[in-house]
């Protein structure tokens, strides 16, 4: 089966490493949308593929002034999914992302774990949560102010969805 699905995004981002002009990151509200593919192995498990658009991103706080940044994504979750009985499903596996727009001192490709559940609450209606946490990447600072410093960062997000089967 497959389908669309749309909701929020609750997204920051970890810094590590060291601190660049005491700045501070918040997490932002944002949104994401698309689409998913499912099929099944057996009864209870099945695997899923998603193609979404997810705009990410973070509230950056330096110098007493708070910056919305928004980070652009084309995200491919590829998941496994234990489905213990009809209305709920656990799902589990790698995403793949490619930043379409956002900072330039961030890489364009992004890899993370999810995480998730999801309650079917009729055939055709499903709502989920699910959590994507980032594996770090290095911070391009060179040519910035920044330049010499390591730093690295990765992307924290958490997802309400509602997802509608085809």
């Amino acid at each position: 089966k497959g389908g669309i699905k749309a909701g929020g995004n609750l997204s920051t981002i970890i810094v590590s490493g060291e601190v660049m002009n005491d700045e501070s990151y918040s997490p932002r509200i944002s949104f994401h949308a698309g689409s998913y593919i499912q099929e099944h192995f057996n009864e209870h498990l099945l695997w899923q593929i998603e193609l979404l658009f997810s705009n990410k991103g973070y509230k950056k706080e330096a110098e007493g002034e708070t910056t919305n940044v928004s980070l652009n994504y084309l995200n491919w979750p590829i998941l496994l999914i234990y489905k213990p009985i009809k209305l709920v499903e656990f799902e589990f596996g790698p995403e793949l992302g490619y930043m379409i727009s956002g900072e330039e001192i961030l890489n364009n490709f992004d890899f993370g774990i999810d995480v998730g559940a999801r309650f079917n609450i009729s055939n055709k209606l499903n709502a989920g949560l699910r959590y994507s946490y980032g594996l770090p990447f290095k911070m391009k600072l060179s040519g910035t102010q920044a330049e010499g410093y390591e730093v690295t960062y990765q992307n924290s997000v958490l997802q309400f969805y509602l997802g509608f089967n085809l």
